[in-house]
């Protein structure tokens, strides 16, 4: 029998708040975050934090970006989170821009080795540009504990709007 994805939370992401925290979800084997939301104003990035680690742990291995350039801010090298969408083109006149985001994290309860998995991401950075961003990243986070809180966080300027969904395999069903 096939393993089904079961939604667990979903939280709105909205221009006064800049951060979403899932702390429940113990008896799921993997986790997936999915992300749709608008976003309006200068410059955006969103990112990901495992268990409030902010130190220089997490790292972007490899990936690909339908734009030329560097796939985005944590491609290379140690950072404080997982750069889910690191677009900082400004959108023009304020416009209201679409975002898609996916995270995958296998076998996160493990803590006998470090944790790694695969992002996806959409989004487009100015309207008058007729290029979207899409791409994917293999992410590594050097640690072996558990992982029992995740966090999706903003730090710029720009005002969210939308839905993070978080979804597991439940153990049994595996």
């Amino acid at each position: 029998m096939a393993a089904t994805y079961d939604l667990i939370s979903s939280q709105e992401f909205t221009g006064n708040s800049n951060t979403c925290v899932f702390n429940s979800f113990s008896g799921y084997t993997d986790l997936v975050i999915q992300g749709n939301f608008t976003v309006s104003g200068a410059g955006y990035d969103i990112y990901a934090r495992f268990n409030n680690d902010t130190s220089a742990s997490y790292e972007g291995l490899a990936g690909t970006n339908t734009m030329s350039g560097t796939f985005d801010n944590t491609a290379f090298g140690l950072h404080t989170g997982i750069s889910l969408i690191g677009a900082y083109n400004s959108p023009t006149n304020n416009t209201i821009l679409p975002v898609h985001f996916e995270l995958n994290i296998p076998e996160y309860s493990n803590s006998s080795y470090r944790k790694n998995g695969t992002a996806t991401f959409s989004y487009i950075a100015n309207l008058s540009d007729n290029r979207s961003n899409t791409g994917w990243m293999a992410w590594h986070w050097r640690n072996t504990s558990a992982i029992t809180t995740i966090s999706i966080l903003s730090t710029s300027g720009g005002n969210f709007t939308g839905t993070i969904n978080l979804y597991g395999i439940l153990a049994g069903n595996a």
